[in-house]
């Protein structure tokens, strides 16, 4: 689990091109309070995802998680945006 401070954060995760093995690990990660903007941008994810957003208004992008992996993006409370491309994997998305 990652837990991110008040405030505006950028998280991005991703994944390294010298990377045989894809990640497995499942992860949860919780934005916290503020305007937080979260970039997902990882091709090999074969592990449960679970964003938080939590309160403030997010943007929560997903660039092309891995075709076995299960997401789900949870905007909380706030006017959050939440971007979907070349999505592969099974993604549940709920707005705050």
């Amino acid at each position: 689990m990652i837990s991110l401070g008040s405030g505006d954060d950028q998280f991005t995760i991703e994944a390294t091109s010298d990377v045989a093995n894809p990640t497995s690990e499942d992860v949860t990660l919780n934005a916290g309070p503020g305007a937080d903007t979260v970039d997902i941008n990882d091709a090999t994810m074969t592990g449960v995802l679970v964003v938080n957003g939590e309160s403030g208004g997010d943007t929560i992008n997903m660039n092309g998680p891995g075709a076995v992996s299960s997401s789900t993006l949870n905007g909380d409370d706030g006017d959050d945006v939440i971007n979907l491309n070349e999505v592969t994997g099974t993604v549940t998305v709920n707005g705050g």
